[in-house]
């Protein structure tokens, strides 16, 4: 798993991992906290490495599906961006621009 995946799968496991069940949440932290292999996985488990690694790919697909139905990890960029972009007008005294962002912002919450 590259860097950038695995940090996406570390926001969604943080935000939406109490949907998963106990096994799929157990499995997904092994492999995302502490770094172990399906291989390594199934050893400490005692189920096989296909089963882990099946268990892994379900997992991430919950919570994969969950963003893409709820979108609040999506919501959460945006608003960090808009901040982000405020803090710049502000530095700029742009206050009429900080103004319309800011009521832009107050009509999509």
């Amino acid at each position: 798993m590259k860097l950038e995946e695995l940090e996406n799968a570390n926001r969604l496991f943080e935000t939406y991992g109490f949907a998963l069940s106990p096994q799929q949440s157990e499995v997904l932290e092994l492999h995302l906290a502490f770094g172990l292999q399906a291989a390594e996985i199934a050893e400490n488990k005692g189920i096989s490495k296909q089963a882990v690694s099946k268990i892994l790919k379900t997992a991430l697909a919950k919570l994969g599906k969950m963003e893409n139905n709820l979108r609040f990890l999506a919501f959460q960029d945006k608003i960090k961006q808009e901040i982000i972009d405020l803090s710049i007008l502000a530095k700029q005294k742009n206050l009429a621009q900080i103004e319309t962002n800011l009521q832009n912002i107050l009509k999509e919450l």
